[in-house]
């Protein structure tokens, strides 16, 4: 590997060239293993110019993507420390963005709620794409979720909604907000939301986005008794599910079938169909899809896969607690305070 060698043989700062390359590398090492992207930005940490400029920007911006993957906290305040001085943010389009969203990121999986959500709100206003705007979106629905906070996350999606043109993230928007609607079983809302959000990504012949909003769509279906249009709407699902290849869709697609064949058709399950609902348990406990199991298996009343599924329930769900470990605060300006 080439800049794995790179990283041995330097003994000066890095030229544009090797800046480059070592960019290049961290990305991909963030990809594949953020252990061994770390690893890689410490030794090259003194070699990067002290000189702020796009390439050195970049490198850091990478870097402290890796240590908040790790929770390398020490790298994290690190390259926080360069990155959030005047001249380096300055040096690289959307700097504060760039800094608020993943430090945002950073104190959520620290459980440093309110400080996560302070700069999600500070980033809203740095975001000039709609794409940019829908991440922090995207990230504060998470934190939202994390906390229970479900009616928070309905009004923020509702308010982004009203600006967003983009087609792709405006579905991503609709599918978020049905998410939350299902939460607090509100099914019929959700439905609505998911097919606009199906309609909008199956124009695209997006695979994979098509599957997973088409899933979330027949699931309110089934919660809802709504076998009819769950009929029509399986085929076209089932479809971009096949494209797709993900398995953990293709046996969640598997369960619902077989959930309306139980009852809606009366029929029984066969021992082979029975086999293989227990052999995806695994896949599917670790997914979001696990409590759409849960709730399968007390519709089909199934005393067998239940005590198979029990291995795997975790202990009652409770909304997690606010704990500041390891702040660190930005020392950048919040263009605007989004109190709401």
């Amino acid at each position: 590997m080439l800049l794995s060698s790179l990283s041995v043989m330097l003994t000066t700062l890095m030229s544009p060239a090797q800046l480059f390359g070592a960019l290049n590398e961290l990305k991909a090492l963030n990809q594949r293993s953020p252990n061994q992207a770390i690893s890689y930005y410490q030794n090259i940490n003194s070699h990067i110019p002290t000189a702020p400029s796009k390439g050195s920007m970049e490198i850091h911006l990478a870097g402290m993507e890796a240590a908040i993957r790790t929770d390398t906290h020490i790298m994290v305040r690190s390259a926080l420390k360069v990155t959030s001085q005047h001249d380096w943010v300055r040096s690289v389009e959307d700097g504060e963005f760039k800094i608020f969203v993943p430090m945002a990121i950073y104190h959520r999986r620290i459980g440093d709620h309110s400080y996560a959500e302070y700069l999600n709100k500070c980033a809203l206003p740095w975001a000039k794409s709609e794409l940019q705007l829908s991440k922090v979106v995207s990230n504060l629905s998470v934190l939202y979720r994390y906390t229970e906070q479900h009616n928070k996350a309905i009004k923020l999606i509702k308010e982004q909604l009203k600006v967003v043109d983009t087609k792709s993230i405006k579905a991503g928007l609709y599918n978020n907000l049905g998410n939350f609607y299902q939460l607090q079983n509100r099914y019929i809302e959700a439905k609505s939301v998911y097919k606009k959000a199906f309609l909008m990504h199956s124009m695209s012949s997006n695979a994979f986005l098509s599957s997973s909003v088409g899933l979330n769509l027949l699931k309110t279906m089934i919660s809802t008794s709504n076998w009819s249009d769950f009929s029509r709407y399986a085929p076209a699902v089932s479809k971009f599910v096949e494209q797709s290849e993900h398995p953990d869709f293709i046996e969640y697609l598997y369960w619902q079938k077989l959930i309306v064949n139980v009852k809606h058709q009366n029929k029984k399950l066969t021992t082979k169909q029975v086999k293989r609902l227990k052999e995806s348990m695994p896949l599917l406990h670790t997914t979001e899809i696990s409590p759409s199991i849960t709730e399968f298996i007390n519709l089909i009343n199934h005393s067998e896969l239940a005590n198979a599924w029990r291995i795997f329930i975790d202990r009652p769900h409770e909304p997690i607690r606010e704990q500041v470990i390891h702040r660190i605060p930005v020392a950048l300006p919040c263009a605007k305070n989004n109190d709401t």
